[in-house]
């Protein structure tokens, strides 16, 4: 990874870090995940306040919709009926019910897009070694969050000493990475890409299949391998199928839907493989790191606590110029370092507040 990226570019194209910023955008989010119980909610209200009898003159007067039937609307909805309501949207912002929750959540909301930031942040600087990414993702999952019974400052022993522990299995974790629930992102951030289980490479191709194969087909023409479009199907993507011509153009243009059979194929194209050196290829390459820094990310978001600790600890220990076990093992260290400021402040912090129960009392005698 370039280390003159910040990490605020380094998500950017493909997540819109903007969005983070965007209180209304994350109100939209909230509406499109709970729009069912808004609408009857608001309608059991304003039923209860004698505003309303009929679910159908609520549906109507308040949501605008002039339906044959809107009785039989709010009873679907109340059911739990899956509808378009992108029209809505503004609509429903306007419920009372809704800015009470704004009103009840924008304090809790600036602290959560602040953690998110910090998350997102922490992720990128854990990408500076690409080497130990596989290595943290194989054992952090399974220790977080850290046992409640450790106060902060101790988390941070905590997850040193498991780093430490787990130094021995360095050289022997592979390269699969299971995928790690990003949900707290979900409500902030469009990340639809990179929370499946498929890979990114598949993503990528399903993106941008028309200008991999034009791409491709132009290197192997220069290299004078396929110099026909018919002879590049017939090698790469369909040896069967007659209109081969056809194909290559409807793949080109974008007017041939991707599927699982030609996702396959294009899987092998050359113009892929990280050994290529392409545009392509590191693209893909990138995509894997923004989802491995996404993981890492919403692992410690878990203990949101420590983020700004952690960050520091890895800011100190990229600094070093280090790599591998020798990378992590300065790491550990950091965040024992990062503890020990953390116990220092929490005691002056506890002694302060001694100090003022005893002048307190003292005046009441």
């Amino acid at each position: 990874m370039s280390k003159s990226d910040t990490w605020f570019n380094f998500y950017e194209p493909y997540i819109k870090i903007n969005d983070l910023l965007d209180i209304e955008n994350s109100l939209a989010i909230y509406i499109e995940n709970n729009y069912q119980h808004i609408i009857v909610e608001q309608f059991e209200q304003y039923k209860d306040d004698g505003i309303y009898k009929r679910a159908g003159d609520f549906v109507q007067e308040e949501l605008g919709l002039r339906l044959k039937n809107p009785d039989a609307f709010y009873n679907e909805i109340k059911r739990g009926v899956e509808k378009d309501i992108t029209n809505l949207i503004p609509i429903l912002k306007e419920f009372p019910l809704v800015k009470q929750h704004l009103l009840e959540t924008e304090t809790q909301f600036y602290r959560k897009v602040s953690n998110i930031k910090l998350s997102l942040e922490l992720g990128y600087e854990l990408l500076y070694h690409p080497e130990c990414v596989t290595f943290l993702l194989s054992f952090l999952p399974k220790i977080f969050p850290c046992p409640e019974e450790l106060i902060y400052f101790r988390k941070l022993n905590y997850i040193s000493n498991k780093i430490k522990d787990n130094l021995i299995n360095f050289n022997e974790i592979g390269d699969e990475i299971s995928c790690i629930p990003l949900s707290e992102y979900e409500t902030f951030l469009n990340i639809s890409d990179f929370k499946t289980e498929e890979s990114v490479a598949d993503l990528y191709i399903k993106k941008n299949y028309s200008k991999i194969m034009r791409d491709q087909y132009k290197k192997l023409k220069l290299d004078g391998v396929c110099c026909k479009q018919e002879d590049f199907v017939e090698e790469f993507i369909n040896k069967k199928i007659d209109e081969k011509r056809s194909l290559f153009h409807r793949l080109s243009n974008g007017s041939k839907k991707m599927d699982d059979n030609l996702l396959q194929r294009f899987r092998e194209f050359p113009i892929l493989k990280p050994e290529s050196g392409s545009l392509h290829s590191n693209n893909i390459k990138k995509l894997n790191y923004i989802r491995f820094a996404l993981y890492l990310g919403a692992i410690f978001l878990e203990e949101p606590i420590l983020i700004l600790s952690v960050t520091n600890a890895v800011k100190k220990t990229n600094s070093l110029e280090l790599s591998g076990i020798d990378y992590l093992r300065t790491f550990s260290v950091k965040l024992e370092e990062e503890a020990d400021e953390l116990e220092e402040e929490y005691e002056w912090e506890e002694n302060q507040i001694r100090l003022d129960k005893y002048y307190s009392e003292d005046l009441k005698i």
